[in-house]
């Protein structure tokens, strides 16, 4: 009888974490459906599948391999979904404006020198040349001796400084409620400064002055 209470309660267990599974899923479903909303339910899901994964290696559970399933298939169907939306939207701009004469890439603008990356960026992952310019450029310092680049002040140090604090910006803007809608942009002050945040073709963002936009 205790072989039996132990497999049952290990049963509950795995059905209760699949239950949770779903609650989220059909939460997230319910919500307005964007685009942005399913890669949201997306990246809980690929975090889902990590998590049990990790859970089959050290424990060799075979019940976790039926919530491995499931979520598995779930992001079949968002990935699918997400894809079929945007071939859709591609064609919505095709009909209105016919096919794309000239595309110039985020890619380009930084290999030009318009744009500028930021390493190991998170959800803002590229500012215009006139950010960096004006905002990191003249706070980078020197030994006077050495001529080395005194610590914390490296370009890489300050705009992961200044980006953190722009996205913090963002972050409190989106809790108002005052979040943008897909066509505009985020407007923000930060150290002192007033960005524009808009997205960019990866999905990411560009910081840049008013005036640029």
């Amino acid at each position: 009888m205790g072989g039996a209470k132990k497999i049952l309660k290990k049963v509950k267990k795995t059905l209760d974490k699949w239950f949770e599974k779903c609650y989220i899923i059909s939460v997230m479903r319910n919500k307005k459906e964007t685009k942005s909303s399913k890669r949201e339910l997306l990246s809980i899901i690929n975090e889902d599948i990590k998590d049990v994964q990790f859970s089959i290696q050290n424990n060799n559970d075979s019940n976790d391999f039926i919530i491995l399933k499931g979520l598995l298939e779930e992001k079949a169907k968002l990935e699918a979904a997400i894809e079929e939306e945007e071939r859709m939207n591609e064609d919505e701009i095709k009909e209105l404006f016919g096919d794309v004469i000239y595309e110039y890439t985020s890619e380009q603008a930084v290999n030009d020198g318009f744009l500028v990356r930021i390493p190991k960026a998170c959800a803002i992952n590229l500012m215009t040349n006139g950010v960096y310019s004006q905002c990191i450029e003249p706070f980078v310092l020197r030994d006077v001796i050495t001529q080395k680049i005194i610590r914390g002040t490296s370009p890489l140090a300050l705009m992961k400084k200044l980006v953190s604090r722009v996205e913090a910006a963002v972050l409190a803007q989106i809790k108002s409620g005052k979040a943008k809608r897909d066509d505009w942009f985020y407007s923000v002050e930060a150290s002192g400064w007033k960005f524009f945040v808009a997205q960019n073709e990866s999905g990411k963002f560009t910081m840049m002055f008013p005036e640029e936009y």
